[in-house]
C-alpha cells in the first residue's frame, strides 16, 4: 500500500484536507461522476484504471481496479500507461489516454468493464483530451507527432489536425471553452530552454487560429467564464 499513489480530498471553503486514499501505483488522471459520488483515476504504471467511491468524503473506499486492456505489463514495463481521463458529459463513460499504447479507450461504468469495442488509435502519445458539452466529439492532443484528434464518440471516426511545429512542442492538453467553440492546446516546450505555448484552436473550423508562448514546461490551462 506504501507504494500506491494516494488521492486527497480537500474541503476548498476551509482549505483542510478531509480524507486521503491509497489508490494505485502512480495514479495521475481523475474525474468524476455527474453526480459527483464516484472518481474514477488513471493507474499508469499497473495498467488500470481506479474507481473510487467518494459519497463519503471524510471515509472513501477503492471499489475497483479494472485492466485497461486484455495484456496489462508490468510495474516497470506496462503495456498501456493510461494517463488521463474524461468523464463523457453524455452517458458518463469514461474515455482513457494512453501513452505507451497511443490510443483511447473506453469504460463503461454501467457494466465495470472495459468496452472491447471501443479502441481509437491515435498514432502517438494519447494527453488529456476535453469532450464538446453534448459529448458527440472528444478531442485528444498526442506527443511524438504533435497533433490533435477529433473522435466521434458515436461512430468512432476520426480527424487529425497537424499543430504547427514553430507554435508546439509536446502538445499536453486541449481545453475546451466553456461554448464549446473554441479551445487551447497547452504545449510544454523542451522543459529547458524552448517555452511553452498555447494553441487557440477553433473547433467548428478544425482549425489554428493563432498562438503565444506562455512560460517553461507549461502544463494545463482554464476558462474563466464571462464577468
Amino acid at each position: 500500500e506504501s507504494a500506491y499513489s494516494a488521492v486527497a480530498i480537500v474541503d476548498t471553503t476551509t482549505m483542510t484536507r478531509v480524507s486521503k486514499i491509497p489508490v494505485c501505483p502512480t495514479a495521475h488522471g481523475e474525474g468524476l461522476s455527474a453526480d459527483g459520488n464516484t472518481l474514477y483515476v488513471t493507474c499508469a504504471n499497473s495498467d488500470q484504471v481506479g474507481v473510487v467511491d467518494v459519497t463519503d468524503r471524510v471515509h472513501p473506499s477503492v471499489t475497483a481496479l479494472v485492466n485497461v486492456g486484455p495484456t496489462p505489463g508490468t510495474l516497470d514495463q506496462p503495456s498501456y500507461s493510461p494517463y488521463a481521463l474524461r468523464v463523457s458529459p453524455a452517458d458518463g463513460t469514461v474515455w482513457i489516454s494512453d501513452n505507451r499504447s497511443a490510443d483511447v479507450r473506453v469504460f463503461d461504468p454501467a457494466t465495470m468493464q472495459m468496452d472491447g469495442t471501443k479502441t481509437v488509435n491515435v498514432n502517438g502519445v494519447a494527453m488529456f483530451a476535453s469532450f464538446t458539452p453534448d459529448g458527440k466529439t472528444l478531442y485528444v492532443p498526442h506527443q511524438g507527432d504533435d497533433q490533435m484528434t477529433a473522435i466521434d464518440t458515436a461512430t468512432l471516426a476520426t480527424r487529425t489536425l497537424p499543430l504547427p511545429a514553430a507554435a508546439c512542442l509536446n502538445a499536453h492538453a486541449f481545453v475546451l471553452d466553456l461554448d464549446g467553440e473554441d479551445g487551447v492546446v497547452v504545449c510544454e516546450g523542451d522543459h529547458v530552454m524552448r517555452p511553452g505555448a498555447v494553441v487557440f484552436v477553433n473547433v467548428a473550423a478544425f482549425a489554428i487560429t493563432g498562438y503565444v508562448d506562455v512560460g517553461m514546461f507549461s502544463d494545463g490551462a482554464a476558462w474563466l467564464p464571462a464577468m
